[in-house]
């Protein structure tokens, strides 16, 4: 009865694992088995920090129960997911790199509202970080660390891991954040963490007078915050809620959703604001004004829009996404983004929900990805050097290692699908 046993789900890119009667006995994970057994390796970290427990053989049930009951004190434990969340100081890929992916585990194993004990042996410090502090609330109970129970024996009923290739760090060649339209991951994931803060998850967007906010980001220039004022102001003016919104004036994660609660339309730049996105209502409109790159190291190199977490938005399917035409306008102006926003006001007055949340640059690697005999090996290499998809497509030598990309291919597919930056910023 003591034995352990495992089933797993998805393929290996994706693959997860769950282990009944898992032991830890000093801070390390024990498979208890009669005979050999080969167990699978499954990512807990993004696609990195490859796992699986320590394996202890017994010859017969006999032996194995005799090992259980020479323990005095056993603490049960029904549910857990094993993982880590690295970069846990920052929220943004503390939830869509960290707790997202290994949610998606659950979700697999049709457990998607349970309670579970999150258990991780490396957290960045002891200081409750918000992102710890949203864990706890999300799984119903405190964090395990295994470097705190050393002296301590527990059984796990069900222990579930394995993130897959899952995140907004990891470079897919469908450039999609996975799990939604396979297991509905994104929707379960949204409603599970507006419930946890007392949030209707089934609020309907405003259709007659939608709420808009502009998200602070580090990345507006001076001047480009003089046009986004004028913005406000225009909105204002004509009677629309509409306010810029600075994340860090809201303390705890319960006040930022609380704020975010009624929101209809989304307006922010690349970063910590496009990753909040998937709490939007369903029906809600994020707008991604993007930023400007340059060739890493060399800025004598055409510089190049960049719009990042695009596979946060293509990866659900409820809300939609326009993109500021940064390959057209190289700074943000207050023309341009009247006519967005009025777009997306449009959207949510008709109850249209976009279909193709990518930009046209995304389109290009998708279809790289589709064509080349290796894409898979480009999406591992930029997410190994952590470059997102703008650089590959605007050739950034340091994405183009020797003999793994088409250099023709590549410029063929741009010209296909007309991927051009001519800027023209005589507004």
């Amino acid at each position: 009865m003591f034995k352990s046993n495992y089933v797993t789900i998805d393929d290996k890119d994706e693959l997860s694992v769950c282990y009944q009667n898992l032991y830890i006995i000093n801070g390390t994970f024990y498979y208890l088995s009669i005979g050999e057994v080969d167990l699978p390796i499954v990512n807990t970290w993004s696609n990195t920090y490859c796992w699986r427990p320590e394996i202890k053989i017994f010859k017969d049930d006999e032996e194995l129960d005799f090992f259980i009951n020479s323990f005095s004190d056993i603490i049960e434990i029904n549910n857990a997911l094993y993982g880590g969340i690295v970069w846990a100081g920052n929220i943004a890929h503390a939830l869509l790199d960290g707790l997202y992916p290994i949610y998606l585990s659950l979700v697999k194993f049709n457990k998607w509202n349970e309670d579970f004990t999150f258990i991780t042996n490396f957290l960045e410090t002891d200081i409750k970080l918000m992102a710890y502090e949203i864990i706890e609330a999300f799984s119903r109970t405190d964090i395990l660390q295994l470097v705190k129970v050393k002296d301590k024996v527990y059984r796990i009923n069900n222990l579930i891991s394995g993130t897959g290739r899952n995140g907004t760090r990891v470079m897919r060649e469908d450039y999609t954040m996975y799990g939604n339209k396979e297991y509905n991951g994104v929707r379960y994931y949204r409603k599970r963490l507006l419930e946890t803060y007392h949030i209707n998850p089934d609020k309907p967007v405003n259709n007659l007078s939608p709420n808009i906010i502009f998200i602070d980001n580090r990345r507006y220039s001076s001047k480009e915050r003089e046009e986004i004022n004028k913005v406000i102001e225009y909105y204002t003016e004509l009677g629309l809620n509409i306010e810029f919104l600075i994340w860090e004036k809201y303390k705890t994660f319960s006040e930022q959703m609380k704020r975010f609660e009624d929101v209809d339309i989304q307006v922010s730049g690349p970063g910590t604001g496009m990753d909040y996105s998937p709490f939007l209502k369903k029906g809600a409109v994020c707008v991604n004004l993007g930023c400007i790159k340059n060739v890493k190291n060399d800025p004598s190199m055409p510089s190049f829009p960049s719009y990042m977490e695009q596979m946060v938005g293509s990866g659900q399917d409820q809300i939609s996404t326009i993109f500021y035409d940064r390959s057209v306008h190289k700074d943000l102006y207050f023309r341009p983004m009247i006519e967005i926003i009025d777009k997306t006001i449009d959207l949510i007055k008709n109850s249209i929900v976009l279909t193709d949340n990518h930009y046209i640059d995304a389109h290009v690697y998708i279809e790289y990805c589709k064509r080349s005999n290796n894409g898979r090996k480009l999406s591992d290499h930029l997410t190994n050097i952590a470059q997102c998809i703008e650089y590959f497509i605007n050739e950034d030598p340091c994405t183009m290692p020797e003999g793994l990309v088409d250099i023709e291919l590549l410029r063929k597919i741009k010209r296909e699908l007309n991927y051009t930056i001519k800027y023209n910023d005589n507004i």
